[in-house]
């Protein structure tokens, strides 16, 4: 993933690649695309790079909106932890 970051700076300030910014909300290139030219997820200066907190702001909106489904409800890359706890003896 290329994230671009200078000096330091929070999380939500750091620059990532739109191919990295699809990965990380789990959508192909497509479905990311037309969530930007809706307006959801807003392009920085540099083209072709997103803030990450803008990301993640427009995705929650576009959840919270219906545009896509949640994570929890997709059938596909579904947002599953599962915690491995052993065997008490």
């Amino acid at each position: 993933m290329t994230i671009y970051r200078s000096g330091k700076k929070c999380l939500r300030d750091w620059l990532v690649g739109s191919d990295d910014a699809a990965r990380a909300i789990h959508v192909n290139s497509y479905t990311f695309q037309t969530l930007v030219r809706e307006g959801f997820i807003k392009p920085t200066a540099r083209t072709g790079f997103f803030r990450m907190g803008n990301l993640l702001d427009g995705y929650a909106e576009a959840v919270r909106m219906g545009r896509i489904p949640a994570p929890h409800e997709r059938a596909a890359c579904r947002a599953v932890f599962e915690c491995q706890v052993p065997d008490a003896v």
